[in-house]
């Protein structure tokens, strides 16, 4: 084989590789909020007992739930960890490959949306060029400050932090309910 067609299959299997690394990680993206569906479906089975049944199931339908929480967070967080990894073998393609340095840092897809810095020494490097615009709501947009802690992870983490709270604090008042009913 000639360093030409060496040159040409390594092209052809880095397409081949940028593809699937691009494919792995929308299916793991569509796997979090699938964990998010399931999550919902199973706390809101879970919710009936636990507000209505009597004093013993309600605690372990409520210690359930919170074991449950834990479990999707968890999920949640080893799935960001396993995207981002994904995510970095893209960017190492796009710039130790493809050529995407200096000037051009950002230009790439996996730099610029995981706001990768680039390797101390790289020179000409723009700073990276944020969002587009401040995030929408239905009273306007938010301030750039508020704006960047606006994020898929942030919203699934006070999810689960505050239903993790919620299973507690509805656990607790069933106890207390209970108490205080039989005196």
């Amino acid at each position: 084989m000639t360093v030409k067609e060496d040159q040409k299959e390594l092209a052809q299997n880095l397409r081949t590789e940028y593809t699937a690394v691009e494919a792995y990680h929308r299916s793991l993206v569509h796997y979090r909020f699938i964990t998010v569906a399931a999550y919902f479906a199973g706390a809101s089975f879970i919710a009936g007992p636990a507000l209505e049944a009597r004093l013993g199931v309600a605690i372990w339908a409520c210690l359930f739930a919170l074991l449950l929480t834990i479990c999707a967070w968890m999920l949640e967080l080893r799935t960001r960890t396993l995207y981002r990894k994904v995510a970095l073998r893209g960017e190492q393609i796009e710039h130790e490959y493809w050529g995407y340095r200096g000037d051009n840092w950002y230009a790439a897809l996996w730099s610029r949306q995981y706001k990768s810095p680039p390797p101390k020494g790289e020179q000409n490097v723009p700073d990276h060029p944020g969002r587009d615009g401040a995030s929408v709501t239905l009273i306007g947009e938010l301030p750039r400050c508020l704006s960047k802690h606006v994020s898929h992870s942030a919203a699934l983490d006070l999810l689960y932090f505050g239903s993790g709270v919620a299973w507690i604090a509805l656990c607790l008042s069933r106890i207390i309910g209970s108490v205080i009913t039989s005196t």
